[in-house]
């Protein structure tokens, strides 16, 4: 088996010095021996992605880093936000196949059962999450916030994990999921502990983490030969400018 590389892009700006050895801790282990994962962060733009507005703003980061990532022999990129930014313009721009983390994770919560519930951050987190769902025809039948900021998240990880699991169980109850789907890939490093709550619990919904999902669909899609690329709409990256 060949070995392969994969981008992995955090699209958001400040400190990302600790995600490295989070990230090789608990998702490289769900990949392939020989695949190595490189993470990069953007220079400019917001500290979080929470709206279209930030979106908008920290896109062109997304694809400098991106075309950067395959210039240093990336077979693949991940955008790890659950909004997506830039996604959609990196197919356009690269022949390597490119995901976000909302389309893996949405699809695999459908394999999982007709019931999935979204947990997302706040009010916000509930809009963007509607928009998202009628865009790309998901149909989820919960969408739950666990009213945290996705910069909270990172701060304290003891409440979201509460905040979660109170979340599952309640939608357990009520609208019969069996899985949710974690809304930002901020609350990654508390998909361990909910599960394990959930299972105390005696709770059987299966709790879908897009940024594991979403690496793993990626390097599937590389062992396969499979890209995304939207072909005839590559621009030359060379002549843009970037401030």
């Amino acid at each position: 088996m060949n070995s392969m590389k994969l981008g992995v892009i955090v699209p958001i700006t400040g400190e990302l010095s600790d995600l490295d050895g989070k990230v090789h801790s608990v998702l490289a282990p769900l990949l392939s021996p020989d695949t190595e994962v490189v993470i990069r962060g953007i220079d400019r733009g917001f500290p979080s992605v929470e709206c279209e507005l930030h979106s908008a703003y920290n896109t062109p980061g997304v694809l400098a880093a991106a075309s950067g990532l395959v210039n240093e022999g990336c077979s693949g990129i991940f955008v790890s936000c659950f909004d997506e930014p830039g996604v959609l313009a990196c197919r356009e721009n690269l022949t390597v196949p490119v995901l976000g983390a909302y389309a893996p994770a949405m699809s695999y919560a459908g394999l999982l059962g007709d019931r999935y519930a979204v947990l997302t951050t706040d009010e916000a987190g509930i809009l963007s999450e509607e928009r998202k769902a009628r865009t790309y025809r998901f149909s989820p039948a919960a969408i739950r916030a666990v009213d945290m900021e996705v910069t909270d998240l990172r701060r304290d990880r003891m409440q979201l994990v509460r905040r979660l699991t109170e979340a599952c169980l309640i939608l357990w109850k009520t609208e019969r999921i069996s899985a949710a789907v974690l809304g930002c890939t901020g609350m990654f490093p508390a998909a361990g502990e909910l599960r394990q709550l959930l299972a105390a619990e005696g709770c059987p919904v299966q709790v879908v983490e897009p940024f594991a999902q979403g690496l793993c669909a990626l390097e599937t899609m590389v062992r396969l030969g499979l890209s995304n690329h939207v072909s005839g709409a590559a621009v030359r990256m060379e002549r843009l400018k970037w401030y």
